[in-house]
């Protein structure tokens, strides 16, 4: 199975840095280290979207790609990052960690992403939506860490989150997900024409028969 994960942080606050910790899988053993595995950057027109990327060339882009030698069912990704500012009183970092909980809806295909995007229908693919994607659009269901200093999350009533604070800083997000696969052809052939994915040779692969349950 073919996993497209987007670890992503929004930070529209120019006085806070971020840093990438790590991200990980605890039902596949996986442990992927920032400035190691892992490097943070901004694919996207919208620079305040902070986006974990296998660290590879100098290209900015969307994701990493992990695969798996058998069918998941449920699984979960934590990500941690490290956020600092010099006007927190109380200290000047903070570990900020984002747990998003997966359900594959089905065993159609093998490859689930997280750019839902992806679900729409596209040509020669039939829609992969599991919602009314008019009420929940991608920008919404597609999973997300916030820098929220002060305020809460935008991303509508029907997205399943649960936020925790530290004072007024949002440190702690877990957010569940059920999410249909897609066919690996829909996958390739959007990757054909965007440049900002990843490709098949910058993949990481897990070996679960090394996983101990």
């Amino acid at each position: 199975m073919l996993l497209h994960l987007v670890p992503q942080i929004m930070n529209r606050y120019s006085n806070v840095d971020l840093e990438l910790i790590d991200v990980q899988i605890p039902e596949l053993n996986v442990t992927l280290t920032g400035g190691k595995d892992l490097v943070v950057r901004k694919p996207f027109p919208n620079k305040s979207y902070h986006v974990a990327c296998r660290k590879v060339g100098r290209k900015a882009v969307h994701g990493l790609y992990l695969e798996v030698d058998k069918q998941l069912t449920n699984f979960s990704v934590i990500t941690c990052w490290k956020a600092k500012c010099a006007n927190w009183t109380d200290e000047q970092e903070k570990t900020l960690t984002h747990r998003v909980n997966y359900t594959v809806a089905d065993t159609d295909f093998d490859v689930i992403s997280d750019d839902h995007t992806m679900q729409y229908a596209q040509c020669g693919f039939e829609s992969r939506w599991l919602t009314d994607f008019r009420i929940d659009p991608p920008v919404n269901t597609q999973p997300r860490m916030d820098l929220l200093i002060c305020e809460y999350h935008k991303r509508g009533e029907n997205i399943s989150l649960k936020d925790e604070y530290k004072d007024v800083v949002m440190v702690n997000r877990v957010e569940d997900i059920t999410l249909p696969t897609i066919e690996k052809e829909r996958l390739m052939e959007r990757g054909a024409h965007n440049d900002r994915l990843p490709t098949l040779d910058q993949r990481f692969i897990v070996d679960c028969s090394e996983v101990v349950a």
